[in-house]
Protein backbone atom coordinates (compact mmCIF):
# COMPACT_ATOMS: atom_id res chain seq x y z
CA UNK A 1 0.00 0.00 0.00
CA UNK A 2 2.89 2.62 0.73
CA UNK A 3 4.18 2.07 -2.60
CA UNK A 4 0.67 2.68 -4.17
CA UNK A 5 0.29 5.80 -2.38
CA UNK A 6 3.96 6.73 -2.82
CA UNK A 7 3.93 6.22 -6.80
CA UNK A 8 2.08 9.10 -7.98
CA UNK A 9 4.59 11.17 -6.42
CA UNK A 10 7.88 9.23 -8.27
CA UNK A 11 6.05 10.01 -11.70
CA UNK A 12 5.40 13.69 -11.12
CA UNK A 13 9.44 14.02 -10.15
CA UNK A 14 10.20 11.91 -13.04
CA UNK A 15 8.08 14.50 -15.22
CA UNK A 16 9.21 17.38 -13.33
CA UNK A 17 12.96 16.33 -14.29
CA UNK A 18 12.38 15.85 -17.71
CA UNK A 19 10.82 19.19 -18.44
CA UNK A 20 13.62 20.37 -16.31
CA UNK A 21 16.32 18.96 -18.53
CA UNK A 22 14.93 19.02 -21.97
CA UNK A 23 12.89 22.32 -21.55
CA UNK A 24 11.47 24.53 -25.14
CA UNK A 25 14.19 24.81 -27.15
CA UNK A 26 16.55 28.14 -26.83
CA UNK A 27 15.24 31.33 -28.69
CA UNK A 28 17.19 32.05 -31.76
CA UNK A 29 19.07 35.35 -32.02
CA UNK A 30 19.15 37.85 -35.34
CA UNK A 31 20.91 40.91 -36.32
CA UNK A 32 22.01 42.29 -39.28
CA UNK A 33 25.21 43.44 -40.95
CA UNK A 34 25.99 46.54 -41.89
CA UNK A 35 22.56 47.79 -39.50
CA UNK A 36 19.10 47.58 -39.97
CA UNK A 37 18.55 50.99 -41.64
CA UNK A 38 20.15 50.80 -44.88
CA UNK A 39 19.95 52.68 -48.01
CA UNK A 40 17.83 52.05 -51.19
CA UNK A 41 20.15 49.91 -53.32
CA UNK A 42 22.62 48.50 -50.84
CA UNK A 43 23.10 44.82 -49.65
CA UNK A 44 22.49 43.89 -46.05
CA UNK A 45 22.94 40.35 -44.58
CA UNK A 46 20.48 38.82 -41.91
CA UNK A 47 22.01 36.63 -39.14
CA UNK A 48 20.26 34.08 -37.41
CA UNK A 49 22.58 32.25 -34.30
CA UNK A 50 20.89 28.71 -33.17
CA UNK A 51 22.39 26.00 -31.60
CA UNK A 52 23.38 22.90 -33.76
CA UNK A 53 21.77 19.78 -34.79
CA UNK A 54 18.70 21.19 -36.51
CA UNK A 55 16.71 20.41 -39.37
CA UNK A 56 15.27 23.54 -40.61
CA UNK A 57 16.12 27.18 -40.19
CA UNK A 58 13.51 30.17 -41.25
CA UNK A 59 14.01 33.57 -41.79
CA UNK A 60 10.64 35.38 -41.79
CA UNK A 61 9.77 38.34 -42.59
CA UNK A 62 6.42 39.49 -41.35
CA UNK A 63 5.24 42.80 -42.78
CA UNK A 64 4.26 44.24 -45.20
CA UNK A 65 3.12 40.49 -46.20
CA UNK A 66 4.79 37.18 -45.18
CA UNK A 67 7.54 35.08 -47.27
CA UNK A 68 10.37 33.13 -45.31
CA UNK A 69 13.84 32.04 -46.77
CA UNK A 70 14.91 29.01 -44.86
CA UNK A 71 18.97 27.49 -44.72
CA UNK A 72 20.05 23.94 -44.62
CA UNK A 73 22.77 23.65 -41.76
CA UNK A 74 25.72 21.69 -42.68
CA UNK A 75 27.80 19.82 -39.55
CA UNK A 76 27.53 21.88 -36.50
CA UNK A 77 26.84 25.17 -37.97
CA UNK A 78 25.13 28.11 -35.46
CA UNK A 79 24.96 31.28 -37.63
CA UNK A 80 23.03 31.34 -40.47
CA UNK A 81 23.30 34.08 -43.02
CA UNK A 82 20.71 35.05 -45.11
CA UNK A 83 22.00 37.65 -47.99
CA UNK A 84 19.58 40.82 -49.64
CA UNK A 85 20.46 42.65 -52.19
CA UNK A 86 20.04 45.66 -53.59
CA UNK A 87 17.46 46.61 -51.00
CA UNK A 88 14.23 48.57 -51.63
CA UNK A 89 11.24 49.48 -49.64
CA UNK A 90 9.55 46.06 -50.88
CA UNK A 91 12.31 44.36 -48.68
CA UNK A 92 11.64 47.07 -44.90
CA UNK A 93 10.23 45.01 -42.33
CA UNK A 94 9.59 43.04 -39.24
CA UNK A 95 11.74 39.65 -39.77
CA UNK A 96 12.43 36.88 -37.22
CA UNK A 97 14.35 33.81 -37.02
CA UNK A 98 12.73 29.78 -36.33
CA UNK A 99 14.03 26.85 -35.98
CA UNK A 100 13.12 23.27 -36.26
CA UNK A 101 14.78 20.50 -34.11
CA UNK A 102 13.25 17.40 -34.85
CA UNK A 103 9.45 17.87 -34.77
CA UNK A 104 9.52 20.82 -32.64
CA UNK A 105 9.91 24.17 -33.09
CA UNK A 106 11.25 27.24 -31.67
CA UNK A 107 10.32 30.39 -30.14
CA UNK A 108 10.62 33.30 -32.62
CA UNK A 109 13.82 35.27 -32.72
CA UNK A 110 12.53 38.99 -31.34
CA UNK A 111 12.10 41.19 -33.68
CA UNK A 112 14.32 42.65 -36.32
CA UNK A 113 12.87 46.02 -37.91
CA UNK A 114 14.51 46.52 -41.65
CA UNK A 115 14.06 50.29 -42.63
CA UNK A 116 15.15 51.44 -45.86
CA UNK A 117 16.43 55.03 -46.24
CA UNK A 118 15.84 57.36 -49.23
CA UNK A 119 13.02 56.25 -51.14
Amino acid sequence: MVLGAALPGLVFLMVQRTWAQYGPPPQPSIWAVPGAVVSKGSDVTIFCRVPPGLTTVLLVRFVPSTFSHDGTPQGAQEVFEFSLKNITQSNAGVYYCDYLRGTNWSRSSDSLELVVTGE
